[in-house]
């Protein structure tokens, strides 16, 4: 198994993911995704 090095677009700290998942891993913990969704929320409301 490899593992690589990422870093989360909402707090921009760092964190390690599975290769095989380095797609799908996007935010270090469930609060930035949480913090990501209402972002979206709010801008999908606006349109």
């Amino acid at each position: 198994m490899e593992y690589i090095m990422k870093s989360c677009p909402i707090c921009g700290g760092k964190f390690v993911v599975m290769e095989d998942a380095a797609n799908e891993a996007v935010y270090c913990t469930l609060e930035c995704l949480s913090k990501a969704e209402k972002s979206m929320n709010k801008v999908s409301m606006k349109i």
